[in-house]
């Protein structure tokens, strides 16, 4: 991203595509320095990329890891919570509690992704554990990327924030499986 320019320029492998992760760390970076700048416009350009990110398809809330640069459209990539998607459904829960609990937008779209998570992602392995899953074409690959350990923190931190009172239970109970050590 060159801020200079006002132009961005996605990497190779990615078929010209942004990384579903990017969006949303730029949008957490974003939002932080609209509150410490008191400038509007770095809000505005996080409130540019939901707009276009919200109107996107997803899989119950869901997206793939590859969203076509200018339209915000799925392109390909896997649904995981692993690498290329980790942060993106952690920082809608973070951008969330940085608008003061404010911008219900986030909070939606943060429910409705746990709810697909919740649904299609989240596995037990033959011995009881509960993993992520990734989704692909075809179906539920079982294949939990390093970069997915934080879910259970993730849904420990929306639990502790009431973030959906209607499945708090659940939720903590989820976070308790997934971060479980023998």
């Amino acid at each position: 991203m060159n801020l200079a320019a006002r132009s961005a320029t996605p990497w190779g492998w990615t078929r010209g595509c942004s990384v579903l992760s990017e969006l949303g760390t730029v949008s957490l970076e974003y939002l932080t320095l609209a509150k410490a700048t008191k400038d509007a416009r770095y809000e505005q350009v996080v409130k540019r990329i939901y707009d276009t990110v919200e109107k996107a398809p997803t899989w119950d809330g869901m997206l793939p890891t590859m969203l076509h640069l200018h339209s915000g459209m799925p392109s390909h990539g896997t649904y995981t919570l692993a690498g290329s998607a980790d942060s993106y459904y952690e920082y809608l829960l973070k951008t969330w509690l940085l608008t003061g609990k404010k911008d219900r937008r986030y909070k939606r779209m943060y429910n409705e992704a746990v709810e697909g998570i919740t649904k299609h992602l989240l596995k037990r392995s033959p011995s009881g554990l509960l993993y992520t899953g990734e989704g692909m074409q075809g179906g539920i690959s079982d294949s939990m990327g390093h970069l997915a350990c934080f879910t259970g923190g993730m849904l420990a931190l929306g639990v502790l924030h009431g973030v959906n009172p209607a499945t708090a239970e659940r939720d903590l109970a989820n976070a308790k499986a997934l971060a479980w050590v023998r």
